[in-house]
């Protein structure tokens, strides 16, 4: 029997889906709840991309990246960019590396916009810890990681 044809596996995969869905959704509306006054959410997002990338210590990030990273045209990404920088809250480099590339970087304006929604995701989720307890956090984590392997390898 194909594991699709069990009906028990098919509740399962639906259950997953629902729950993927719904976290997604949940936490996206937290996030985005602290800052939505100042920006959409395609801008949120790509501001969080550059925010990411700034605390890992990458520096900028080239818009082809952003692009990739949000699954949508460079051309739309260049735009929201153009957006951002005349709000003063990112700015463009060229990249050092390759001229034709442009690299682009969070101001200090732009990560105090980012503060509030930081701080709420890590409340949020040092509120999931103490409610799941220490080591039911870390198999969550850990399985979360397995997850992502799996569909990384999807692709």
């Amino acid at each position: 029997m194909c594991l699709t044809d069990n009906p028990e596996s098919k509740d399962t995969a639906r259950n997953l889906m629902t729950a993927f869905k719904r976290l997604h959704y949940k936490l996206h509306k937290r996030m985005i709840g602290t800052v939505k006054n100042e920006l959409k959410l395609s801008p949120f997002f790509v501001m969080n991309h550059l925010l990411r990338s700034d605390r890992e210590g990458r520096g900028g990030v080239r818009v082809s990246d952003i692009a990739q990273s949000m699954g949508i045209t460079v051309s739309a990404v260049t735009q929201i960019i153009t957006g951002l920088e005349k709000k003063s809250l990112i700015r463009r480099e060229m990249d050092p590396d390759d001229r034709r590339a442009v690299l682009v970087f969070l101001t200090g304006d732009g990560q105090k916009i980012m503060e509030p929604a930081i701080l709420q995701m890590q409340n949020s989720f040092n509120g999931l810890i103490a409610h799941l307890g220490e080591e039911r956090s870390r198999d969550l984590a850990e399985l979360l990681l397995q997850v992502e392997e799996y569909f990384d390898s999807q692709e």
